[in-house]
C-alpha cells in the first residue's frame, strides 16, 4: 500500500531492496495503470515496457502494483546438448550477421533516418511523412548528445539496445517509436527533450507510442481551438515542455489531462465529431511508428492486425526493393503476420536474422516436440485466427479493418502512391485479398472450414 502512487523507477528500487536475494526482478505499473489509463503498460526492470493495449490498467485494476520474480531454479530440456550445440551455432550466425552489426551501432533509431529517406517518418499527426528537421533525431545525434553506451536485453549477442546519459539522467533509449512519436510526431526536434519525455513516460508507466500519438492529437485539436479549456498548457507544435506536463495530467486524469487519459479515440468522441479524422487510431488503438503513405503494406498490416501494432509484422525493408508489388501485399502481411505470431510465442526478439527453418530444432531440442518450419507457421496462423475469434465476439467487425480518415485525403510523397491520394475503395479491394489468403469471408469472419483446419471450435 506505501507504493501506491508512487513511479516505476521507486517502485522497482524499493522492492529489490526489500527482497533481496539471488537476483529479484520486478515487474510494476506506476500512476498510469493505478489511474487505468488505457495507455498504461508494464514497466519490467524500469527501463523494459510490456507496452500497448493497456495492460497496465489491468494491473491496475487489480490493485496489483507490482510482481517481484527471484530464482535460481535449474532450466530442464529435453536435449540439453542439443540445445546448446544449436544456440551456439545461433549465436555465431548472429554475430556475422551485417545486419546485426548495423543495429548494433544505430539501435532501433536508424529508423529515424530510413523513415525520413522513404518518407514513412510520422510527423505532425501523421500530417507528413517527413520531418524537415530530423537530423536531429537520429542515432548519430543520439549517440553524440546522449552519450550512448551500447547494452542489451540479458545475454542477447545483437545489443541494439543503449544507455543515454545526460545531464544526470540515465535512462535506457530512446526507441525509434518513441523518437518518432514524442520527437517528430509532435514537431519536437531535441533528441534531448524525446529523452526527457521517454524517461517520464518509463517513470509513469506509459506506452510511448499512443502517448506521443495522444499528444500530438491534443497539439492539433489546440491549433484547431476544438477545447475551451487547456489548464494553463499552450499546446504548441514543439513545445516539449507543455508535452511533458500534458504527459502527467493524462496520467494523473488531471485538468485537460482526463479528456485525453485514455487515448485518441475515447478522446475524440468527448471533444467532437470534427476531431475523428485527425485521431489517429485503429480499433482504439493507436497506430504504430510507420505513416502508412509512405508503406501500404504496413497501412494493410496495421488494419488486419489483431490490433495496430509494429509487433505483428514490419516489413518497411520488403516494400523498398525494386520487384515488390502492389499484388505482393496481401500475401506479405499473411505470410508475415503468421510467421511473427510464432515468433512472439516462442519469445524470440524480431531482430534475431534466423528463420523458422532455424527455430523448429531449437524448440525441438527444448521441449522434445517435433516441429518443423511448415508446422510452426500453422502455429501462427492459428493463432491470428483465435485471436480474430476473439476480437470478433467483442465487437470488432471488418467495416473496422480501415485506415484512419486522413491517410485518404493526404497525397503520398514516396512509396507506391507517391504524387497520389490513397483511394479508399482500391485499400479496401486490398483488405479483401487479405481475407481471401486467409480463409476469411468478405465480412472478415473466419470460415468454419478455416477453423476447422485449424482447431478452433
Amino acid at each position: 500500500a506505501d507504493l501506491w502512487g508512487k513511479g516505476i523507477f521507486f517502485t522497482n528500487d524499493e522492492l529489490i531492496n526489500r527482497h533481496r536475494g539471488t537476483n529479484p526482478r520486478v515487474a510494476a505499473i506506476g500512476p498510469a495503470g493505478e489511474n487505468l489509463s488505457r495507455m498504461a503498460c508494464i514497466g519490467v526492470d524500469k527501463h523494459r515496457q510490456f507496452g500497448r493495449g493497456g495492460t497496465g490498467a489491468v494491473m491496475g485494476s487489480k490493485k496489483l502494483k507490482a510482481l517481484v520474480v527471484d530464482g535460481n531454479a535449474k532450466i530442464k530440456y529435453y536435449d540439453e546438448k542439443a540445445f546448446h550445440d544449436i544456440n551456439l551455432q545461433f549465436t555465431k550466425d548472429i554475430l556475422d550477421n551485417d545486419g546485426v552489426k548495423f543495429r548494433r551501432v544505430k539501435g532501433t533509431m536508424k529508423c529515424v533516418r530510413s523513415g525520413q529517406e522513404a518518407g514513412y517518418l510520422p510527423t505532425k499527426n501523421f500530417l507528413k511523412g517527413t520531418f524537415e528537421e530530423f537530423e536531429n533525431l537520429t542515432s548519430e545525434t543520439a549517440r553524440r548528445e546522449l552519450n550512448w553506451e551500447d547494452t542489451s536485453c540479458y545475454n542477447c549477442a545483437i545489443r541494439c539496445s543503449k544507455w543515454a546519459k545526460w545531464d544526470g539522467h540515465k535512462i535506457e533509449g530512446p526507441e525509434y517509436e518513441t523518437t518518432a512519436f514524442l520527437g517528430s510526431g509532435c514537431e519536437i526536434s531535441d533528441i534531448k527533450d524525446v529523452a526527457l519525455a521517454n524517461e517520464l513516460c518509463n517513470d509513469l508507466g506509459f506506452d510511448t507510442i499512443s502517448t506521443g500519438v495522444t499528444c500530438s492529437f491534443a497539439m492539433e485539436c489546440y491549433e484547431k481551438n476544438l477545447l475551451d479549456d487547456w489548464s494553463g498548457l499552450e499546446m504548441k507544435w514543439g513545445n516539449a515542455k507543455a508535452q511533458r506536463e500534458f504527459i502527467k495530467m493524462m496520467a494523473n486524469r488531471e485538468g485537460v489531462g482526463a479528456i485525453f487519459a485514455d487515448g485518441t479515440k475515447l478522446a475524440s468522441e468527448k471533444i467532437g465529431d470534427e476531431s475523428k479524422e485527425f485521431a489517429i487510431n485503429i480499433f482504439g488503438m493507436e497506430l504504430s511508428g510507420v505513416n502508412p503513405l509512405g508503406c501500404l503494406t504496413m497501412g494493410v498490416s496495421l488494419s488486419v492486425a489483431d490490433f495496430a501494432s509494429h509487433t505483428r509484422l514490419w516489413c518497411t525493408e520488403a516494400e523498398m526493393g525494386p520487384e515488390f508489388q502492389i499484388k505482393d501485399i496481401p500475401e506479405t502481411v499473411v505470410n508475415g503476420q503468421n510467421e511473427i505470431n510464432t515468433r512472439n510465442s516462442l519469445v524470440i526478439c524480431d531482430f534475431v536474422p534466423l528463420g523458422l527453418d532455424r527455430m523448429a530444432p531449437l524448440l525441438n531440442a527444448a521441449t522434445g516436440l517435433n516441429h518443423t518450419e511448415e508446422s510452426l507457421r500453422e502455429v501462427g496462423a492459428r493463432i491470428t485466427n483465435l485471436a480474430r475469434r476473439y476480437n470478433l465476439r467483442n465487437g470488432r467487425k471488418g467495416d473496422d479493418d480501415i485506415l484512419p480518415e486522413r491517410f485518404f485525403k493526404e497525397k503520398a510523397v514516396s512509396g507506391f502512391m507517391k504524387g497520389k491520394v490513397l483511394d479508399k475503395t482500391f485499400f479496401k479491394d486490398l483488405i479483401q485479398k487479405v481475407y481471401q489468403v486467409r480463409g476469411w469471408n468478405e465480412k472478415g469472419e473466419p470460415t468454419p472450414e478455416t477453423l476447422k483446419k485449424y482447431g478452433i471450435e
